[in-house]
């Protein structure tokens, strides 16, 4: 028998987690597992927002030199206006994922709908870039269902994992999530 670290209840040798309180024995308690990937993806993600960062602000920089050519503003009608779009949205979704990645740390129940509200404004964002950005509707459309497979596949892992759920210490960010899986 060995107690639970949170409830001191007495378990089974073999038990994942406390039949009281449902906290996670040592091995889950640590990150890991495809929770580990998604963070280490998210962090790598953070490199590409500054990439798209630093492109939007020089495109700007040199958009008075730009739009002086012959022949530019018939070619490249909405150039400031994707410029400054691509700059907005870059900081905003870098903000967000810096955001996720402190609160999954800090084992924070929101960190589930934080997430699903990242890959809905991504759903949203897609169309609107096209309105202002050279990319085809097909192009849209792949990144946008893209989203929408993460936002599906993430959400059932999150919920349905017996070892986020034991790193989280309880299932309450389940409770805060708008999508649910059960």
């Amino acid at each position: 028998m060995k107690p639970c670290t949170n409830c001191e209840r007495q378990n089974a040798d073999d038990a994942i987690f406390c039949d009281a309180c449902g906290h996670g024995f040592d091995k889950y308690n640590r990150l890991g597992g495809w929770l580990l990937v998604f963070v280490i993806f998210l962090i790598c993600s953070i490199g590409l927002y500054f990439y798209i960062i630093n492109s939007a602000v020089t495109r700007l920089a040199n958009y008075h030199s730009f739009s002086t050519m012959p022949g530019f503003a018939d070619f490249y009608p909405n150039y400031f206006s994707w410029a400054i779009v691509s700059l907005v949205s870059a900081i905003t979704f870098l903000a967000l994922h810096i955001w996720l990645i402190i609160k999954i740390f800090r084992r924070r129940a929101g960190f589930l709908r934080l997430y699903q509200i990242m890959r809905l404004l991504g759903m949203i964002e897609y169309p609107i870039m096209l309105l202002f950005s050279y990319t085809t509707p097909g192009a849209t459309i792949r990144r946008t269902l893209f989203d929408l497979l993460g936002l599906i596949l993430f959400t059932i892992y999150f919920c349905l994992s017996k070892r986020v759920r034991a790193y989280m210490g309880s299932d309450a960010y389940i409770k805060k999530a708008w999508i649910k899986f059960r």
